[in-house]
């Protein structure tokens, strides 16, 4: 009766250290301070500067690739959520990330901005699109244990992200406009 105890309370104490661990692993870069970033737009060549959002607007950032098949389903997703909100509260930004190994590849991508046009093109979103060329900005966005793409985060107008998935199902974008229209 006293070892059914003592495991009884094995269990217990085991399965809320693991309850904390898959929570605090989770949400580790949920709250925390968006990183400063400075990279150029696809449109035009010029700086997008995060700094000059922040405060103003709630910022969606989606870290792509024009060789991700999940990527292709998101993006027309969130441009249906950007024509809903108001442009004065929200900003989308589409992110594509260079010289990352894509999953089962040996090699790094290395993403070409004709190819880029191309993509968003045949995806017909008017989001802006900027070129992470050297993976910069993902590498302090993504967590690198789970790294796959696409990567949705939000910036709420306080500078703190509020909101962090990788990867992509039917349903995701539901959960993020929910997200959205609570900010």
């Amino acid at each position: 009766m006293l070892n059914i105890r003592i495991l009884s309370y094995l269990i217990i104490i085991f399965t809320c250290l693991s309850i904390n661990t898959v929570f605090s692993n989770e949400n580790k870069i949920l709250g925390k301070n968006a990183a400063p970033f400075s990279l150029f737009k696809i449109s035009d060549d010029k700086y997008y500067r995060i700094k000059d959002v922040i405060g103003k607007k709630n910022v969606v950032i989606s870290f792509f690739g024009t060789w991700c098949g999940p990527c292709r389903k998101e993006i027309p997703e969130l441009q249906k959520i950007s024509n809903k909100l108001s442009k004065d509260n929200y900003e989308f930004l589409l992110i594509c990330v260079s010289n990352i190994k894509p999953p089962g590849s040996s090699k790094s991508f290395k993403e070409k901005i004709p190819t880029i046009k191309n993509f968003i093109k045949k995806l017909d979103v008017d989001m802006e699109v900027i070129f992470d060329k050297y993976n910069v900005v993902w590498r302090k966005y993504a967590d690198l244990e789970k790294g796959s793409f696409p990567l949705t985060v939000v910036i709420n107008k306080k500078g703190k992200i509020s909101y962090h998935k990788h990867g992509y199902k039917s349903g995701d974008e539901k959960k993020l406009e929910n997200h959205l229209k609570s900010l």
